[in-house]
């Protein structure tokens, strides 16, 4: 996450990995802790419908998302209506991506919920917010397993705040 040679954002974050990790997670799996880890490595994941990312060649959940490539591409949803980065549920993350597709009824991944019920987002237009969650996501606690698809219904009001916000309809 901080060589370059591997980490596109590497040379613009100081080469720390450490902005990659919110403090207030502190969940560790079992297995980690056996092995001597005392935190995770990190605990932000990047918007997967921004930038050239495993997005583009997933099983079809682009079928009717915008991948925003370059910063002129972020008309719809505005930039201060586009995340970027999300904190995402130590159950779900398992890789640098956060992946939610407006064509289907559930969550692929999760957004953390660690804040008291809330998630911290940074938007395309540089600012950042913490949201507190209504529904779906307060019910799935940390249970430090991996987290398989769930369905959601599409009126869910966590799952539409988040899915409106992440791309839009090609």
């Amino acid at each position: 996450m901080a060589d370059p040679d591997y980490a596109v954002l590497a040379n613009y974050s100081a080469r720390s990995a450490k902005i990659y990790k919110c403090p207030a997670d502190n969940f560790v799996h079992p297995t980690q802790r056996q092995r001597g880890f005392r935190e995770r490595v990190r605990s932000v994941s990047m918007n997967g419908a921004v930038g050239f990312g495993n997005k583009v060649a997933t099983d079809g959940l682009l079928n009717c998302e915008k991948v925003f490539v370059k910063t002129s591409d972020v008309i719809n949803p505005a930039p201060a209506n586009l995340w970027v980065f999300v904190d995402e549920h130590p159950d779900s993350i398992n890789d640098g991506a956060f992946f939610n597709a407006q064509n289907s009824s559930e969550w692929i991944d999760l957004p953390g919920n660690y804040h008291n019920n809330a998630c911290g987002f940074a938007f395309a237009d540089g600012h950042s917010e913490i949201h507190k969650w209504k529904s779906s996501v307060t019910r799935f606690p940390i249970k430090l397993v991996d987290f398989s698809r769930t369905a959601v219904s599409r009126t869910d009001v966590d799952y539409r705040w988040i899915v409106d916000r992440t791309s839009a309809p090609r």
